[in-house]
């Protein structure tokens, strides 16, 4: 998967586990099927990429279409080829090269290729620290912050602040009525008194919003728990 998202134009938001299970489904159809060929697994490959809407960079998609061709080609001259079995052998035969590490001169001869593989990027680093350091003290710098572009994420952060102003605006209820329940104790007078209404109405909506309240934060518990 990730050696498949370097050769694949950048997106913004990529479903990683549906791209891996539906790489491994592929690989389990194609590779390693001995009947399998990779102008099928190629072929599979870019119905994979149209349904998770990812582009080949042109490169790429020419090199891919050039072994299709060159398959074709080969299974006229010999049906028995595969270039997927081919691509095997010459993986075996020729690993001492791609990983040419079995003593210290080795391990030296591999790091310094690495090093000089590395030189561009690191030449380029002062100049993209002064960039940056210009930026800082511009006060240009801008951090981005991927949280809540995930939507598990938002529904659950939107869901908890809903349910806290919810308990809030119920104690404040609860907390005016008893205030005004406590006035209208003070009044001595007899007969009708709308503080009292408005008291003995607060104390029912604020215990409807805290009775919801709990509900759902008992409704959460036990999903937790499950």
């Amino acid at each position: 998967m990730d050696a498949l998202l370097q050769l694949v134009e950048p997106q913004q938001e990529i479903e990683k586990e549906d791209l891996e299970q539906a790489l491994s489904q592929l690989l389990v159809q194609t590779a390693y099927d001995t009947a399998g060929s990779s102008d099928a697994f190629i072929q599979g490959l870019f119905r994979m990429m149209g349904e998770f809407g990812f582009s080949f960079y042109p490169n790429v998609a020419g090199a891919f279409r050039s072994l299709i061709t060159l398959e074709g080609t080969m299974a006229q001259l010999n049906p028995l080829f595969s270039l997927m079995d081919e691509s095997r052998r010459f993986a075996k035969e020729h690993k001492a090269e791609f990983l040419p590490v079995s003593d210290y001169t080795d391990l030296r001869k591999a790091a310094t290729n690495e090093l000089l593989e590395l030189l561009p990027v690191i030449r380029r680093l002062p100049r993209r620290l002064d960039h940056i350091g210009s930026m800082l003290e511009k006060g240009e710098m801008s951090v981005k912050v991927g949280f809540f572009s995930d939507k598990a994420n938002t529904s659950f952060v939107t869901k908890w602040i809903s349910q806290t102003l919810l308990a809030f605006v119920g104690t404040a209820f609860g907390g005016i009525s008893i205030g005004l329940l406590s006035i209208r104790g003070l009044d001595t007078r007899d007969g009708f008194n709308i503080m009292a209404v408005f008291g003995y109405c607060g104390i029912l909506i604020s215990a409807l919003l805290l009775i919801r309240v709990v509900i759902h934060a008992v409704r959460n518990l036990k999903q937790t728990k499950e």
